[in-house]
């Protein structure tokens, strides 16, 4: 053996190797497979336009960070140490965050009614068409 270890079973490094990680919590790289899985499902969906990629690649982030969190958790069980404790707070805040862009791409029940709603009743015209009818009501014009 010398300073550099063995250099008869030395390997060199391997590009992109993830060997050493665990769940892929802290690797954005490792988690990008998954994140462009789910946004390309919700960019499949019929009411998204092109536009509304950045939000899907948010979206797609987020489940893929709580998915990897959640295998975490799992593996190491939820016991009192700082690093699961950690963990389970960024679960926590990763699915806060997840639930906001889900309410805002009418993804969960409150957004879809909410998306409905506006529908039915029209977009800022039909809001000013109806204040305006409602006034001219009280003037009895």
């Amino acid at each position: 053996m010398n300073v550099h270890g063995y250099p008869a079973t030395l390997e060199p490094r391997h590009p992109g190797n993830a060997n050493a990680a665990a769940h892929g919590v802290y690797s954005a790289r490792l988690r990008e497979p998954r994140a462009q899985e789910i946004a390309d499902a919700i960019m499949a969906e019929p009411h998204t336009a092109a536009i509304d990629w950045i939000g899907a690649g948010e979206i797609g982030r987020l489940e893929a960070l709580i998915e990897a969190l959640d295998a975490a958790i799992a593996a190491k069980g939820i016991v009192r140490s700082d690093k699961v404790r950690s963990l389970v707070d960024l679960r926590l805040r990763a699915s806060r965050r997840l639930a906001e862009w889900l309410d805002r791409y009418g993804m969960t029940p409150k957004g879809r009614a909410e998306w409905a709603r506006q529908l039915a009743e029209g977009g800022l015209a039909a809001e000013i068409a109806r204040r305006r009818a409602e006034v001219n009501r009280e003037l009895g014009e």
